[in-house]
């Protein structure tokens, strides 16, 4: 009997022959985690973006999974863009904002996991709040396994609403993040949130 057990589970592990622990979160999101603004910080304004960071890596990090929407990652990378943004005019820190705008281009164009091996995922239809994302969710990285899935159709997630809570950053009373005010949707689906 337990001779039978064993052969119908090694027998699961080859017909689901999926890529799981093969991957690894994507290092820009590693660098977002980690990202720290040098320097004096009295008001301890640097702690909460450094933090808020922290908060959308993990974000991010769902975005990448299956059933996130196309444009998940896209609307996070928004938001680190209004940051960023805010470093390099308010802060005066431009070399800082250069490194997050270029963070969110890759992370834009991060492979996505679908149920089937080989299969594509959806790029995202709609235009980011930023220009500086333009045209870099088109060249999203696809599963380069050669499965079955290759034949398929791009799996089209079953959510439309990015997971969770939307995060927010606010310092000294002024909203930072998103900040649909100064950088307001260019496509009618996003609800800038």
């Amino acid at each position: 009997m337990k001779f039978y057990i064993i052969v119908v589970v090694l027998a699961l592990f080859y017909v689901v022959d999926a890529r799981f622990g093969q991957e690894e979160k994507p290092k820009e999101i590693k660098e977002l985690e980690k990202f720290t603004i040098p320097g004096d910080d009295e008001s301890g304004d640097f702690a909460d973006i450094n933090g808020y960071f922290g908060d959308l890596s993990g974000r991010v990090n769902d975005c990448l999974l299956i059933n996130a929407p196309p444009c998940c990652v896209q609307h996070q990378c928004d938001k680190v863009l209004d940051v960023a943004f805010y470093i390099g005019h308010t802060i005066g820190k431009k070399n800082l904002q250069a490194k997050l705008v270029k963070l969110c281009q890759n992370l834009v164009m991060a492979e996505k996991n679908t149920p089937n091996l080989g299969q594509r995922s959806t790029p995202c239809p709609e235009k980011p709040r930023h220009k500086e994302l333009d045209g870099f969710a088109k060249k999203i990285k696809q599963d380069p396994s050669k499965g079955p899935g290759r034949k398929m159709k791009p799996y089209k997630p079953l959510k439309t609403e990015d997971p969770g809570k939307p995060f927010k950053l606010s310092l000294h009373g002024k909203k930072i993040a998103p900040n649909c005010k100064d950088f307001p949707p260019r496509d009618p689906r996003d609800k800038c949130q």
